[in-house]
């Protein structure tokens, strides 16, 4: 599993497989696209402690976001949500191209984050919104990065705005029920300890079964998941104030070492870094 690192406080513009990124302070922008042949099936399998919104362009392209998976038209619009794991499985022989912005919390309007949860992350299609990313794409010649930053932060608002406007959401294809079930007891649970037997027993599965499921649709063992989203939430929880060693304790770590390797391995740097800048 991919995890994708904290942003840092600098602007790159460059070409190659990206036909331009922009990274400046908390925003990260780019016009990505893969060639055909290029990469492997399945792109990115990644979980991160930010937002994400891909405008898809053009590809033969199956996304996943947790239980919900759809084969992607051009014009359609993704919203992930900080801890959803996500990936794309993508046909090689065509080309892949789309535009990705990712941003914290801190620019999502707070009734969006009271309701995104309980939307679909397939926000429909939404061609005439091409117009908004190609024009970001072309202002990166023109202004200063301080500038830059401005206009990504208010375009990004004003789109939020538009897409969660109103209620219709577009079908999507369910996850099995098997995944369904044991996403929805993760998730619930994240504060204790989750086991293959505990599982088993709260979803009436074999663990076998459980095991191969998931590993099958998600593409990623479910324990390896599980540590993954509880070290996404000990990442919040550290932030908002609490002390590294109880929540470790809180989210049901067998001992503080293994909480700490998978913390940096996940998040990029050590708990007590985050700690000392809450305080």
């Amino acid at each position: 599993m991919v995890i994708i690192n904290r942003f840092f406080a600098i602007c790159f513009i460059f070409y190659g497989e990206y036909m331009l990124y922009f990274v400046y302070k908390d925003i990260d922008f780019k016009h990505k696209l893969d060639e055909v042949g290029k990469s492997s099936e399945v792109f990115g399998k990644h979980i991160h402690p930010f937002n994400e919104l891909l405008y898809f362009v053009k590809g033969n392209v199956l996304y996943t976001v947790e239980a919900e998976s759809k084969n992607l038209e051009p014009g359609d619009i993704i919203f992930i949500p900080s801890g959803k794991y996500h990936f794309a499985t993508v046909d090689v022989s065509s080309e892949y191209e789309r535009y990705v912005l990712k941003f914290p919390d801190a620019h999502v309007p707070s009734y969006i984050k009271e309701i995104r949860d309980s939307c679909s992350s397939f926000l429909g299609n939404s061609q005439h919104y091409i117009d908004l990313f190609e024009k970001l794409d072309k202002v990166n010649h023109s202004y200063s990065n301080e500038e830059l930053y401005s206009l990504h932060v208010c375009e990004l608002v004003k789109l939020l705005v538009e897409l969660y406007h109103g209620s219709s959401r577009p079908a999507h294809k369910e996850a099995p029920e098997v995944i369904k079930l044991l996403l929805e007891y993760i998730n619930e649970n994240l504060d204790k300890r989750i086991t293959l037997d505990s599982l088993s027993k709260a979803t009436n599965f074999s663990k076998s079964y459980i095991s191969n499921s998931f590993k099958l649709y998600m593409k990623t063992p479910i324990i390896q998941y599980v540590r993954t989203k509880k070290i996404l939430m000990a990442h919040k929880m550290i932030e908002n104030g609490a002390k590294p060693y109880k929540v470790a304790k809180d989210l049901g770590f067998d001992d503080y070492s293994t909480f700490y390797r998978s913390y940096v391995n996940i998040i990029g740097i050590a708990p007590s870094d985050i700690s000392s800048k809450s305080n």
